[in-house]
């Protein structure tokens, strides 16, 4: 047992075929010259030498059953007639070393397609510009420029394997959960740049979170070490590109990516919005004010009550206090859920109607929370499905992301009335508003009754049995 471990030790350790081949004369000497030259039995030192060989086989073998690899290999793009020189590291640096053999019994794939070619291998390691070795009439320099990218014509067909082992998928979940926040959202934030503006460099990670050129190289470093196969440095503009092979493993959410390509990534509340992309979108023409959106957003935070002087389109103005608990976006405007002193109801206000908010220093009253919201905490399901008018409803199911004949939404009954509005959905029982607008129809408006917002749900009739 001794015998077989001591041997194993002491080739990973030395690794001879790289360390013994910077040494002047070296070239023409045999496996049995090595093994004298590091003090091992030449039979044991050929005998490990074989099983290692044999090891690295068997990983390439079960390495090329992976579809996406043996998809790699066959897009090598090599030339008919072509030497080709593998530049990795050598048979006795374990694990890397399966980078040679794959590569070497991959390419060997490709005689079954009809390419014959002998496939001498290359074996570097470390820094390539302290080796001495000089390949015939190709120089050093040569080869350190080549290390970067393909040269193919005729004679030559130069390429570097770089190669490591992806990480289970367990492996890669317990990794990024162990990323500190600050990292997360660098991570984050380089695998967006990847996914979808196709590239990312040094620089951009320095500006956007102000960290040095080496902690910028250090997050790259990281995010190669936890998804290799996501990115390809790019020599020509010294930038990491997407590759062919992206996937991403971080979650980006549409209305997050879609708000950071239009308004920037987290740009912060002190900057100019800087889109990544030229994006337009509809002009707000609502915006409430800041000094009364603040006060409305601390009282809603210290679960509070706030006086305000408030402007009705069928009241006119008056002064309530009121109890907000939440914000409501209609797509149109901003409200503000609370419960009205003043009616003793929970109502939605429009926070552009409301002028003079003063928090009271007081905590709500148990009935004035929203759980005792009926219309807040009641969840109705609308069941959507393209407008029977149409005659490619499919075109319908792609534009929602349909997978099924219709999309079944689970909302709140005091915004129902809001979503219906504004998405055009026909809420008439027999689907009769025709309209170009109206994609959508609410296949069981009866889902809304009791709904006390319904009436703004487009064509919506309260039922006949309700009425009488």
């Amino acid at each position: 047992m001794a015998k077989t471990v001591v041997p194993q030790v002491l080739l990973k350790a030395l690794q001879p075929e790289k360390t013994l081949a910077s040494l002047p004369g070296i070239a023409p000497l045999t496996e049995d010259n090595h093994a004298i030259l590091i003090g091992i039995d030449p039979e044991l030192y050929r005998s490990e030498l074989k099983t290692m060989r044999q090891t690295a086989k068997e990983a390439a073998a079960a390495l090329l059953d992976e579809p996406g690899m043996a998809k790699l290999v066959n897009q090598l793009p090599l030339c008919k007639g072509a030497q080709i020189i593998v530049f990795g590291d050598s048979l006795t640096a374990a694990p890397q070393s399966w980078a040679v053999r794959l590569l070497r019994f991959g390419l060997g794939r490709l005689r079954q397609c009809g390419f014959d070619r002998t496939i001498p291998s290359v074996q570097l390691c470390g820094d390539a510009s302290q080796k001495s070795i000089v390949f015939r009439k190709v120089s050093m320099y040569h080869l350190i420029n080549l290390m970067t990218c393909w040269i193919n014509n005729e004679r030559i067909s130069v390429w570097i394997w770089s190669f490591s082992l992806p990480m289970s998928e367990e492996r890669l979940l317990k990794r990024v959960g162990s990323l500190s926040q600050a990292q997360r959202e660098r991570l984050t934030y380089l695998e967006f740049r990847v996914y979808f503006t196709g590239g990312i460099g040094r620089p951009d990670l320095s500006a956007r979170f102000g960290v040095a050129p080496a902690g910028a190289t250090r997050d790259i470093a990281m995010y190669r070490e936890l998804a290799p196969q996501n990115i390809e440095f790019d020599n020509s503009s010294k930038t990491y590109r997407i590759s062919s092979e992206f996937v991403p493993i971080f979650e980006h959410p549409p209305q997050r990516v879609l708000s950071a390509l239009s308004l920037g990534f987290g740009e912060g509340v002190d900057s100019e919005p800087r889109p990544l992309l030229p994006c337009e979108f509809p002009a707000i023409l609502s915006c409430p004010r800041m000094d009364v959106l603040a006060p409305i957003c601390r009282a809603i935070y210290a679960k509070c009550p706030v006086a305000i002087r408030y402007q009705s389109m069928s009241s006119g103005e008056s002064e309530r206090v009121i109890v907000p608990f939440a914000l409501v976006d209609t797509g149109l405007r901003w409200h503000v859920r609370a419960f009205d002193r003043k009616s003793l109801k929970f109502r939605d206000f429009v926070i552009t109607r409301i002028e003079a908010p003063k928090l009271l220093d007081e905590q709500s009253k148990a009935d004035e929370r929203s759980d005792n919201d009926i219309q807040w905490t009641r969840i109705v399901e609308l069941d959507l499905v393209p407008h029977p008018r149409l005659n490619r409803p499919e075109i319908v199911r792609m534009d929602y992301g349909m997978t099924d004949s219709s999309m079944r939404l689970r909302v709140r009954a005091a915004v129902a009335g809001y979503m219906l509005l504004r998405w055009s959905v026909d809420a008439s029982p027999d689907h009769s508003l025709k309209e170009e607008q109206f994609r959508l129809w609410l296949s069981d408006p009866l889902a809304l009754y009791g709904v006390e917002n319904a009436k703004l749900a487009p064509g919506y009739r309260q039922p006949v049995t309700a009425l009488k």
